[in-house]
């Protein structure tokens, strides 16, 4: 069990992390931020590293909890719009600035650190395997290809509609992955 402090440091830091960046979002902010010593940030942490590690696993437990929520009556493609659905509206509330944490680390720190990188795969992985199980479930033709593709698709989109900053992109995704690739 994560220890309260703890889970404190990741939380806030994901949203530093998310804010700002990585390379952008120091230790002296993340103390400041959180009015720690740098003592108490070394106690649970060996590195900055080793706590972006423990920010992507949160953002895994994260989207695991939204995907089942999302899904727990909806084992079809239903679910996965909806999964999407709660996604999109969150960029959207955004007013499309940051963009998808998960989707920024990668980008970040997919280069530079083989642990964070390792454990962003995991986050992908966990999303493929979700959404090909669904989609076999409901006979969608190659559920694993597609399932791929799905996530490449939505990591791209959301890049698309932070730069661009307008829902297009979104629309397009919700038009033509959701709406016609996944008919049931």
């Amino acid at each position: 069990m994560i220890s309260q402090k703890k889970q404190i440091i990741i939380e806030k830091s994901a949203d530093l992390f998310h804010q700002y960046g990585y390379n952008n979002t120091g230790l002296n902010l993340i103390l400041k931020e959180l009015n720690i010593p740098k003592g108490s940030f070394y106690n649970y942490f060996e590195s900055k590293e080793a706590l972006a590690v423990e920010v992507v696993s949160w953002h895994i437990d994260q989207t695991r909890s939204l995907f089942e929520q999302s899904t727990v009556n909806k084992r079809n493609t239903e679910g996965i719009k909806d999964f999407f659905k709660i996604f999109f509206d969150r960029i959207l509330a955004m007013d499309f600035n940051n963009g998808c944490p998960i989707g920024n680390l990668i980008t970040e720190l997919s280069d530079l650190s083989e642990p964070v990188r390792l454990e962003l795969l995991k986050w992908i992985e966990y999303l493929e395997d979700e959404i090909g199980t669904i989609l076999k479930e409901s006979e969608i033709e190659d559920p694993e290809a597609m399932a791929s593709f799905i996530v490449a698709a939505f990591e791209g989109v959301i890049l698309k509609a932070k730069v661009e900053k307008n829902d297009k992109a979104l629309k397009n995704f919700n038009q033509y992955i959701l709406n016609n690739l996944l008919k049931n």
